[in-house]
């Protein structure tokens, strides 16, 4: 092979197929789904311009209020015989509890509506030269196997394949450093112990949710190193996001 396609998103919406996030969350609302509540209670304000940028935004907890919330539902009872050191991480448990659940339930929301997306109306727009060339999708759905029928084995899914039940891979790209940088841990010294432990527990659980891109790469290694001897590269409907970068 020399030649790579690199596939995104806006392949798909080319063809008319409505695969933007902001589509997703139509669906939440259409479909009265309590996940979109979660979204909202969670994140805040989600408007046009969270949604477009919504693998990113998973990463956009307010995490000091998010964790001061459910912290007052776990204040410890020092008065109580019964009470023990252990009981100072009630709260960062049941945080980090939380949001593992809140981001589960967004995971297959977000598998279920990719799935009943229909690819029959969908019709080939475009010319692709399937000879000598693999082709690197981003995208969940089966637009190159079923529209363009370009051979399975020339097509790698990177972040999983919805028709086969794959676990799509969906996340941000913010590291620890980076979430702790944009939410700095409060020092004020009226601020519990109990309450930094949350604090603690809201950063992982957010942490929980990158998308474990240099685990991809590594277990992939042999399709990147194959692609050695690429010539050319035509991208597609691919947007270059912050997330996705490091594949590049």
């Amino acid at each position: 092979m020399n030649k790579l396609y690199i596939i995104g998103n806006g392949f798909d919406r080319f063809h008319d197929l409505p695969t933007g996030y902001y589509n997703y969350a139509q669906w939440l609302e259409e479909t009265g789904s309590e996940v979109l509540d979660e979204i909202y209670e969670t994140f805040g304000d989600c408007d046009s311009n969270w949604w477009n940028d919504f693998e990113q935004n998973l990463a956009s907890v307010d995490t000091i209020k998010y964790a001061n919330n459910i912290a007052q539902e776990h204040v410890p009872d020092f008065a109580s015989d019964e009470f023990h050191d252990s009981d100072w991480y009630d709260a960062e448990y049941a945080v980090e509890e939380k949001l593992s659940e809140i981001y589960s339930d967004i995971q297959n929301s977000f598998t279920e509506w990719i799935s009943q997306i229909d690819l029959t109306v969908c019709h080939p727009k475009i010319n692709l030269n399937e000879e000598n060339s693999v082709f690197l999708t981003f995208n969940y759905t089966d637009t190159l196997e079923r529209v363009y029928h370009i051979d399975n084995n020339k097509v790698f899914h990177i972040h999983g394949r919805a028709s086969i039940g794959d676990s799509l891979m969906l996340g941000h790209g913010k590291d620890y450093e980076q979430l702790e940088a944009e939410n700095p841990e409060p020092h004020d010294e009226d601020v519990e112990y109990y309450e930094i432990r949350a604090f603690e527990g809201a950063l992982q659980g957010v942490v929980n949710k990158k998308k474990p891109i240099e685990d991809i790469i590594k277990r992939h290694q042999d399709l990147f190193d194959r692609m050695a001897n690429i010539e050319e590269i035509i991208i597609l409907g691919f947007s270059f996001s912050d997330v996705d970068m490091p594949y590049l």
